[in-house]
């Protein structure tokens, strides 16, 4: 090969190279471990790469970390935006709003319509449920809290009856004892469907253990046993 082209060759190899997002993120995760401020390599990858994720909460956290919340906050507000389809990035924009800014009004309503629109992507989930309700419940919204608190305990499964007993104790006095027989129905429910579920079965137990009834907490536990030995 000519030297001439040899040189070009390796020009051309190399600029390709200088315009890998991968190579770049590389270069910011070898920087780091040296010891030293990646976060200029983390930023070309991401310019590059607009649509990786990971470089996304990589470099917005970094951001946040320094001080730069607004940069932060638009990073994760646009790819949630582009993005609807996709719960981590839903659920990560709100947490992120609710963490930086816990006692601003504006910020909690972004959040629970973050939440909002995402729910009609992926209703049912519930660990979007458990965020919308913390969220109504920090702006006073105590008629769609309980809402979403009818909406989970009607929901079969040990996750569902873990969500509501959760909710229920941020809605209802400890003395409610329509409140209570509703969380009594729905752990018997879940534990009839899911005996061998040991976080499921402790849960019960100890819902009935708080109210001073012993057979039944001793009950949840036994029938745990049996299905699970």
């Amino acid at each position: 090969m000519m030297p001439g082209m040899r040189w070009c060759l390796i020009v051309c190899l190399t600029g390709s190279l200088m315009a890998n997002p991968r190579v770049d993120f590389a270069r910011g995760v070898l920087e780091e471990a040296r010891g030293n401020d990646g976060g200029g390599f983390f930023e070309k990858a991401l310019a590059q790469d607009p649509e990786a994720w990971p470089l996304v909460t990589r470099v917005a956290d970094r951001k946040a970390a320094e001080g730069d919340i607004e940069s932060a906050s638009l990073l994760y507000r646009d790819f949630a935006r582009r993005h609807p389809e996709r719960l981590e990035a839903q659920l990560r924009y709100a947490d992120f709003l609710r963490e930086t800014s816990p006692d601003d009004d504006f910020a909690a309503k972004l959040a629970g319509e973050t939440l909002e629109k995402a729910l009609k992507n992926h209703p049912g989930d519930l660990t979007l449920l458990r965020r919308l309700f913390r969220t109504y419940e920090q702006r006073g919204m105590r008629e769609k809290s309980l809402a979403l608190f009818d909406q989970v305990s009607a929901t079969e499964g040990s996750g569902a009856a873990l969500a509501a007993a959760e909710m229920a104790r941020n809605l209802f006095p400890g003395d409610d004892v329509a409140a209570r027989e509703k969380i009594d129905a729905i752990f018997r429910r879940a534990m009839k469907s899911e005996p061998a579920d040991p976080v499921l079965a402790r849960a019960a137990s100890e819902h009935f253990r708080e109210s001073s009834r012993l057979p039944e907490a001793i009950e949840m536990l036994e029938s745990h046993v049996a299905a699970a030995p």
